[in-house]
C-alpha cells in the first residue's frame, strides 16, 4: 500500500483556520463505552494528554468544544451534540464558524469493518457504510482526513450491525483499550504537527 502524507493538502490551508479534530459518538451516559463512541473515548484522552482541561457546552455550534494551541497552530477538539446520524450538522457548523479548510479537519470514528485493535489513518476516501461519516460528506464532501478505529470482533456475524456498534466494549477489550486510545491520541498530534501518514497499524 502507498503512504501518503499530508504535506501537499496542508501548503494549499495555511493560516486559513484552525485545525479541527472532530470525535463521532452519541450523547448521553448509556453511550459512553459503547463502540460507536470511540470517537468520544479518543478525544477525552487526547484533552487528557494535553492536560487541556474539560469540554465546553456550545449548543450554538452543536457541539462541546475545546479550543487550545498546539505545535503553533490553533486547534479546536469537537464533540458533536447531534447523535450520529446527524453528525454533518455539528461539522458544517463549525467548518463555517471557524473558516476551516478541509485538509484541516480531522475525524476520529469507529469502523465495524476493522478488527478491534486496528486504526487506520486516511486521507479522503469513502465512507464503508458509516452513517456518521455519510452525513458528513453529504456537507462537506469527502476530502477530509480519517483515523478509523477498529471495533470489530467475533460476535459481529450474530448480531445485527447496528446493534453491534451500540453494544459496550467487553471487559477484555476495555484492558486494550487504553493502549488504543493513547495510539490514536498520537496520532491526532501528528496531524497537527504535519507528520501524518496513511497507515494501518495493529496493537
Amino acid at each position: 500500500m502507498a503512504i501518503r502524507d499530508t504535506a501537499t493538502e496542508y501548503s494549499t490551508s495555511l493560516n486559513e483556520g484552525p485545525f479541527l479534530i472532530i470525535g463521532l459518538g452519541n450523547v448521553g451516559d448509556e453511550y459512553k463505552l459503547t463502540r460507536h463512541n470511540t470517537g468520544f473515548l479518543a478525544l477525552d484522552r487526547l484533552a487528557a494528554k494535553l492536560e487541556l482541561g474539560d469540554f465546553k457546552h456550545k449548543p450554538e455550534l452543536n457541539a462541546d468544544l475545546i479550543e487550545t494551541n498546539l505545535a503553533g497552530e490553533k486547534l479546536v477538539l469537537a464533540k458533536p451534540l447531534t447523535f450520529m446520524n446527524k453528525s454533518g450538522l455539528a461539522v458544517v457548523k463549525l467548518q463555517n464558524y471557524y473558516a476551516v479548510n478541509d485538509p484541516r479537519i480531522l475525524v476520529v470514528h469507529d469502523d465495524v469493518d476493522i478488527e478491534f485493535g486496528t486504526i487506520r489513518n486516511r486521507i479522503g476516501g469513502g465512507n464503508a457504510g458509516h452513517n456518521g461519516i455519510k452525513s458528513i460528506e453529504q456537507v462537506i464532501g469527502d476530502q477530509f482526513t480519517r483515523i478509523r478505529v477498529g471495533v470489530k470482533n467475533q460476535h459481529l456475524e450474530n448480531n445485527d450491525t447496528a446493534e453491534f456498534v451500540l453494544s459496550s466494549f467487553s471487559r477484555s477489550e476495555i484492558g486494550d483499550l487504553d493502549n488504543i486510545l493513547d495510539y490514536v491520541s498520537e496520532q491526532a498530534v501528528s496531524f497537527v504537527e504535519r507528520s501524518f501518514k496513511e497507515t494501518s497499524h495493529s496493537l
